[in-house]
């Protein structure tokens, strides 16, 4: 019975407040897969040749197919240095989406040598054409003042430039800059335009921010029921934070009908993303039975996973319901299980601090879609 108590005293854990929902490094982008901002179409391997003709001859948008060729490997083995050497062909015709591809090299060292200067400089070029992703890239060279001088008006500047280019990553970005009142004064109609006109296109990290808006009554009075409208259609797209969030709203019957079987699926969804709060609530209910059948091996797995992922968690695990289901587990099992759990962390490598501004940068620019890792 005190066991029993002690696991249904924890609450379902989540990403409940709007300014821990780090939206620039989480971002789950919805671009089209290739170069960004725009739909490449990837040769098969019958057209290799004939492309590789054609970008010698100097046409841009077979050179930008080719570069992307080697980037994804399709027809090709995966070449980063060519696939440099491709987009840098096209980027000096004047191209501004082969711009932007060639200075997130240079910023990741990926096919050319790391320059943050030089990936400043073609950020700036495809930015001054108007191009919005490389406009919303700009925003974080010079809020960090990476490759230039700091200066965060400026950073607003291009932010917003490319918001009303109607480019969704930036549109949310600039929302969720006026919900914190980070850089600007804290505005919350302006907010709540910015991530709405983003969420409207279906943006997902836009979508779940929405969601949480509605559930914490953040500019306009509570709405369970459009909290899970909002969160469904992030979820669904699986945006992990909007699984997690969804799944307390299964569980607690908020804004839709009390389903634990639902709710344990959308917690099970988040955690195998590696989302702590998915991982955490997953954890509690196995221990609790709520949902799942109970089992302590399991809950024991994902409490280890929720401790390793960082997460804007409201709460976390107690120590307490480690200890006790340390009790619940035969010893002979317990080194299993963490063996088991260490293996899923090797699978679900935490970002390197080192990497957060390339990271935020790629977020905000859709440039993390369709990477090949050299």
């Amino acid at each position: 019975m005190v066991h029993t108590m002690l696991f249904s005293s924890i609450d379902p854990l989540k990403h409940c407040k709007l300014l821990l929902a780090c939206l620039t490094v989480t971002a789950l982008l919805s671009a089209p897969v290739g170069a960004i901002g725009q739909s490449v179409a990837v040769p098969g391997d019958a057209k290799i040749d004939r492309l590789l003709v054609r970008a010698q001859q100097g046409y841009v948008q077979d050179q930008i197919q080719l570069a992307t060729a080697f980037q994804m490997g399709r027809g090709v083995a995966p070449n980063p240095a060519e696939a440099a050497h491709w987009f840098l062909r096209a980027a000096d015709q004047g191209n501004p989406m082969a711009q932007a591809e060639i200075g997130y090299r240079y910023l990741r060292g990926t096919g050319v040598a790391m320059d943050e200067r030089q990936s400043f400089q073609w950020f700036q070029r495809a930015a001054a054409e108007e191009y919005a992703p490389a406009q919303a890239a700009l925003a974080y060279f010079f809020l960090n003042g990476r490759g230039a001088r700091k200066d965060e008006q400026e950073a607003l500047r291009w932010i917003s430039r490319a918001a009303q280019h109607g480019f969704a990553p930036a549109q949310a970005d600039l929302g969720f800059w006026y919900a914190r009142g980070f850089v600007v004064q804290r505005d919350n109609e302006k907010a709540l335009h910015w991530i709405k006109r983003a969420a409207d296109q279906h943006f997902p990290p836009a979508e779940f921010l929405l969601g949480t808006m509605y559930e914490t009554g953040f500019a306009f009075p509570r709405d369970p029921g459009e909290a899970n409208r909002w969160y469904r259609k992030a979820a669904d797209a699986g945006y992990a934070a909007a699984q997690a969030n969804l799944g307390t709203l299964y569980e607690r019957g908020d804004g839709v009908a009390k389903d634990l079987t639902e709710a344990a699926r959308w917690y099970k969804l988040a955690a195998e993303q590696g989302d702590g709060s998915g991982c955490a609530n997953l954890a509690r209910v196995y221990a609790k039975g709520i949902g799942v059948e109970t089992d302590y091996k399991l809950a024991y797995f994902w409490t280890i996973a929720a401790q390793y992922r960082v997460s804007a968690m409201a709460s976390s695990l107690p120590q307490s319901f480690v200890q006790e289901l340390h009790h619940r587990i035969p010893e002979s099992e317990l080194s299993r299980v963490e063996a088991e759990a260490q293996d899923w962390i090797r699978a679900h490598p935490l970002p390197q601090p080192e990497q957060g501004f390339v990271n935020a940068l790629a977020a905000v620019s859709g440039l993390d879609v369709g990477r090949v890792t050299p």
